[in-house]
């Protein structure tokens, strides 16, 4: 299949390509996942660039054994910035909530638009922001009742608890100061 380069101007780039900058994207690679199946597996080489550009995802990682749902992606998102940017691992599992087709850039295609066409590569850049943001945004808004909680657990602890780490403050500034004095006193 060939990149559908009206749907990247209408839904990403949100800007016509030039002919060079159509060329130099010419070499992504399409792939097709059916619902549930993986795009891209957490704790895997990353390195690839993916852009949603049909279907629905959602972004899930495990930690210490707790499986969390992060975020969805939809048409016109990006998938694996973070380990793109970073050259670590993936940090999460993308999953297809319906069937998906991606765009892939490998760091290679990326390299060489970065040298040939900057313009490109920085709408390529404030793309993985704003994929980034969304996550971020919605990470926020996940944590906000447990925040709640915590805040509202936090009310109910015992002054004296509260207080401790005040005390060891100043016992620790105390003594800080009775040695400092003491060394300098003849």
């Amino acid at each position: 299949m060939s990149v559908n380069f009206d749907w990247l101007e209408k839904n990403f780039f949100k800007r016509e390509l030039s002919d060079s900058e159509r060329h130099l994207l010419e070499g992504m690679e399409e792939y097709r996942h059916r619902q549930s199946e993986r795009i891209i597996e957490q704790g895997k080489p990353g390195g690839r660039l993916f852009i949603l550009y049909a279907g629905k995802a959602s972004v899930e990682m495990t930690k210490d054994g707790v499986r969390s749902h992060l975020v969805d992606i939809g048409e016109g998102g990006m998938l694996g910035e973070m380990s793109f940017l970073s050259g670590g691992n993936t940090r999460a599992d993308v999953i297809a909530k319906e069937n998906c087709v991606v765009y892939v850039l490998s760091k290679a295609q990326f390299e060489t638009i970065m040298k040939e066409e900057k313009e490109l590569a920085y709408s390529l850049f404030q793309g993985m922001l704003n994929s980034s943001s969304h996550v971020v945004a919605n990470l926020d808004i996940k944590l906000l009742p447990f925040l709640r909680v915590v805040s509202e657990k936090v009310r109910h602890i015992p002054l004296i608890i509260k207080l401790i780490p005040v005390i060891f403050t100043i016992i620790y500034a105390l003594a800080f100061f009775y040695i400092s004095y003491k060394d300098f006193s003849y």
